[in-house]
């Protein structure tokens, strides 16, 4: 799904609003998660259960990769840092997986959602 012109665009204003208000918005967002920590709670543990439950795929994959694919050597990607994470280009097969580091694969997932990708 292509974003519009408009779209695009409030992206980018929530963005660069989020970069220049930064640290205002991470203080009140922990006032807030201690003020609420019962709510919280609750909402991350409802949160997790509906993943679990819609995400099966998903969920099954990363426990499978996580007891077959141990995280040995360097990224695939930069060939630099050591492999701290799995990431499935498909999760029907579980146990074929991108071993890479945090950065490449924070890189690779902002480029699929920008593609909007999963």
């Amino acid at each position: 799904m292509e974003l519009t012109k408009k779209q695009k665009q409030v992206k980018k204003d929530n963005r660069n609003y989020y970069l220049k208000n930064r640290k205002i918005i991470i203080i009140k967002s922990r006032i807030y998660n201690l003020a609420n920590k019962e709510n919280m709670r609750v909402w991350k543990r409802e949160y997790f259960r509906a993943y679990k439950k819609l995400d099966k795929l998903k969920v099954n994959a990363r426990n499978i990769a996580e007891r077959n694919v141990p995280l040995t050597g360097k990224c695939v990607n930069c060939k630099i840092n050591n492999a701290t994470d799995r990431h499935h280009l498909d999760y029907s097969k579980p146990r074929e997986v991108l071993l890479l580091c945090k950065i490449c694969h924070s890189n690779i997932h902002t480029q699929l959602n920008s593609n909007g990708g999963d």
